[in-house]
């Protein structure tokens, strides 16, 4: 896990060195004050760290999901993990909840939103470091970190060059499809075969190397963590929606 830590804060702290030596001799850009919050360097910094690391991230999920689920296997989709790739994903993701953690509650960085994100996504990581199994759903949730880097590029576009830049409307766009691929429709799949599995230890045999409880308890960090990207994927299609009716009217 040091490399994975050493790679989250260095990539940080040196961003957040050169967007302070850049601003020192009059270098950085003046935002566009839609968010308050880019008059923090650190603020600013907390944006590149998923921006190098989740593409690779998200790709590792994809390709060790790909051969998990082509097994067809359940035992295989919920039983231990035993498939190096994944326990370096797992391992991966754990890190950058605990650091990234760490890093809003020192600087003071981020919203309800993310704190809340983050606090679903480690307790579910509780669940699954704790026993080691159900490599489908890591995986599946691991991908949707595809989306991310397309965010946090967005979220910089408008603060620096305003809703109206075409890298501002391009990166929103990427990002929004890669969205609804990864973060409504894969996981809404991997939510529900989750679940299915859950119900099947009640009467059959489980596959889910956890307790009972332990089962539900992860069930339920599923259904909170899918509530919270549908309700992401409702202001995404509302600002779509928006953007299209303010088109027509002028």
């Amino acid at each position: 896990f040091v490399p994975f830590v050493a790679l989250h804060l260095t990539i940080f702290y040196v961003s957040a060195a050169c967007i302070f030596i850049l601003r020192r001799k009059n270098k950085w850009p003046e935002h566009t004050g839609f968010d308050p919050s880019f008059d923090q360097t650190f603020y600013i910094a907390w944006h590149m760290p998923m921006m190098v690391m989740a593409f690779p991230l998200g790709l590792m999920a994809t390709m060790a999901g790909r051969e998990v689920w082509l097994t067809g296997d359940r035992f295989m989709e919920y039983g231990y993990i035993s498939d190096p790739l994944v326990s370096e994903i797992g391992t991966w993701f754990i890190c950058f909840i605990a650091v990234d953690v760490v890093l809003l509650l020192m600087h003071r960085l981020g919203g309800k939103e993310i704190c809340l994100h983050h606090a679903i996504f480690a307790t579910g990581a509780v669940f699954w470091v704790r026993h080691c199994c159900a490599p489908l759903t890591m995986c599946i949730l691991m991908t949707q970190e595809l989306s991310t880097p397309w965010l946090n590029l967005f979220t910089l576009c408008r603060a620096y060059k305003g809703l109206s830049s075409i890298w501002t409307q391009g990166s929103f766009l990427i990002f929004a499809v890669l969205f609804y691929i990864f973060r409504v429709f894969f996981n809404t799949f991997g939510t529900v075969h989750f679940l299915c599995e859950v119900l099947h230890g009640f009467w059959g045999s489980p596959a889910l190397r956890m307790p009972r409880w332990e089962g539900v308890a992860s069930a339920l960090v599923m259904l909170a963590q899918w509530s919270l990207q549908i309700y992401w994927a409702r202001k995404i299609a509302l600002k779509f929606y928006h953007s299209i009716q303010n088109r027509e009217a002028n």
